[in-house]
């Protein structure tokens, strides 16, 4: 199984776009044609289609159940965007025509991995799951949007619909986009904000553990398919072992994978052993290689900095393994510190004193949070009445100005429909979506994904709703974080991994290959493009780069996206040569 690739078409005035796209030679053929929409797709890439409806590229399942839809349903028909989704979830684009009207509808699922890339060229919009496809088709040119690289920069893990490529945009994660003639609108279909509402919000652990199970196990067993062998990243946390017991649960076949590295922090095969015997399943163990270059090229062309170089070793043992093992799909618990609500702060207590006041059980939730992080019951007290003072915490997202130039960093952050809207809520909540938002800015990117398609169940829409519904301080309640998740699978873990407190750690690791890498890092940024941009502190990181490292020091981390951005701005600029 590979993943969906597909070309849309949407020519609202006629233009001819779609005979001359045809035209070409491509690797895509044609799957769906109507007046005004044409679309072009891979030869194994699922879609439900209806000449007079409409067309789903992708996956779709009903919430009710779960049970994968076989047909497009009548709101596709009705063009009812908000009903579709709210009663179904999935990974999809889907395109149809108004009733009644020539206006064009493309919406896209608020969650999943299949991209909308958006090309415009006059009153015709072309959409595209890839970027190469964007390129074959003579679409767009490989150019640096210099105006994304300054936001991408400035606000880390914030994606928004711009991307780094000029003339490429993207729709955004539950988004509907509407072609009304030459006039193109967009707006959000779904939001977290609703799902985090007081009115929504769960009372009881008990509750809450149930609505997180059921989601968790529904949305694994719809995204695997009985027929699929799927490839599971088992670090042996908690995470990826809810994951594990869920398709062991669902009997899916299952070939599981740890990676671990020299050092004792990144090393939880024990952990992982664990799991794989509690479930009966195969486990495989490598370790992570240090042949790690940071100044590497960057080896395809993407629409934004993708894979960080650090992980490419990784990477490629996922991608070695899915051949050998002929595996159909890749599954990763990425995105469960964030939809499990794992916050380093005192929010959740902030969050119970404004809701609901200083009752009695404020006093066990700031005991639970200090038993969390190791600390005392006053001195989360202190951060609790900092954190309720202290209006700063409402910044949209933070701004990142280490090793970079002020002066040309944007001082507010890009748009992005889910942060609409989060003024209104409680800190700690505004804190659970953010994270959230943030796990979804890097699930691409993956060499590996050219070989299998990756699923992110914990970062599916059932799920993401189910925990949203979640006060923030029942997460803490007990003294462990995540404690809805840990509940919720209890019966399904082994003790070791529901009582675990410690997480594995690659700082040794990168700190040790960062360090071998400081003398070439400097050319290559000092004398790079986002240098010749302005974009950097040069000074800065000539000094951090030609002192003694400290394997303490942290600040390394801020320098590696940096040099990341900077390989990705290379390899664009040598595919425009």
């Amino acid at each position: 199984m590979t993943r969906p690739r597909y070309l849309a078409i949407l020519d609202p005035l006629e233009t001819g776009a779609a005979e001359r796209m045809a035209a070409r030679s491509g690797a895509l053929g044609l799957v769906y044609r109507t007046t005004h929409t044409t679309v072009l797709a891979g030869a194994e890439t699922p879609f439900l289609r209806d000449k007079g409806t409409g067309i789903l590229i992708g996956r779709l399942f009903a919430k009710a159940d779960g049970r994968e839809i076989k047909a497009l349903p009548s709101p596709i028909a009705s063009g009812d965007a908000r009903s579709l989704i709210g009663d179904y979830w999935g990974d999809y684009l889907i395109l149809g025509e108004l009733p009644a009207r020539s206006v064009l509808q493309a919406i896209r699922a608020p969650s999943g991995t299949l991209q909308a890339y958006r090309i415009r060229q006059g009153p015709v919009t072309y959409l595209t799951s890839d970027v190469e496809i964007a390129l074959e088709y003579g679409l767009i040119i490989p150019a640096i949007n210099w105006h994304f690289v300054a936001y991408h920069l400035a606000f880390l893990h914030l994606r928004s619909a711009a991307t780094g490529l000029a003339g490429l945009d993207e729709m955004m994660p539950g988004e509907v986009l509407r072609l009304d003639g030459g006039r193109a609108t967009t707006r959000s279909l779904w939001t977290p904000w609703a799902f985090a509402a007081p009115e929504r919000r769960v009372a009881a652990m008990d509750e809450a553990s149930n609505l997180v199970a059921n989601a968790v196990r529904n949305s694994i067993k719809a995204l695997v398919r009985p027929a699929d062998r799927v490839l599971l990243e088992l670090s042996g946390g908690l995470d990826s072992s809810i994951i594990a017991a869920a398709l062991s649960e669902a009997g899916r076949e299952i070939v599981a994978l740890n990676l671990a590295t020299s050092d004792p922090g990144g090393d939880e095969r024990d952990y992982a052993r664990t799991m794989a015997a509690h479930c009966a399943i195969s486990l495989c163990e490598a370790q992570v290689e240090e042949a790690i270059d940071l100044t590497a090229d960057v080896p395809a062309l993407t629409a934004r900095p993708g894979l960080p170089a650090m992980l490419r070793s990784a990477d490629s043992v996922f991608s070695r393994l899915a051949r050998e093992e002929n595996l159909t799909a890749y599954v990763s618990g990425t995105g469960g510190d964030c939809v499990f609500c794992s916050l380093s702060s005192a929010a959740p207590a902030a969050d119970y004193l404004r809701s609901h006041g200083p009752k009695a059980a404020l006093a066990t939730i700031v005991r639970d949070i200090a038993a969390i992080h190791r600390t005392n019951s006053w001195h989360v007290t202190r951060l609790m009445l900092k954190q309720l003072l202290n209006r700063k915490s409402r910044a949209a997202w933070r701004r990142n100005e280490e090793f970079l130039n002020e002066d040309r960093l944007p001082s507010m952050p890009p748009a992005h429909p889910w942060l609409d809207g989060q003024d209104r809520a409680l800190s700690g909540t505004r804190a659970h979506v953010r994270a959230i938002i943030a796990a979804n800015a890097h699930l691409d990117g993956y060499g590996r994904q050219e070989i299998a398609p990756s699923l992110y169940p914990l970062l599916s829409q059932p799920v993401v709703e189910a925990c949203l519904a979640v006060p923030t301080w029942l997460w803490v309640e007990g003294g462990y974080d995540r404690a809805v998740a840990r509940n919720a699978f209890s019966r399904s873990l082994p003790a070791a991994i529901v009582t675990r407190r410690t997480k594995g750690s690659m700082d040794a690791f990168c700190a040790r290959i960062f360090d071998q890498h400081r003398m070439r890092l400097l050319p290559f940024l000092l004398d790079g493009l986002l240098a010749s941009a302005g974009f950097l502190d040069r000074p800065a990181i000539e000094a951090y780069l030609t002192r003694p490292f400290g394997n303490r020091d942290d600040r390394f981390y801020h320098l590696l996206p940096i040099a990341d951005t900077e390989a990705w701005a290379r390899g664009v600029q040598a595919r425009s040569s």
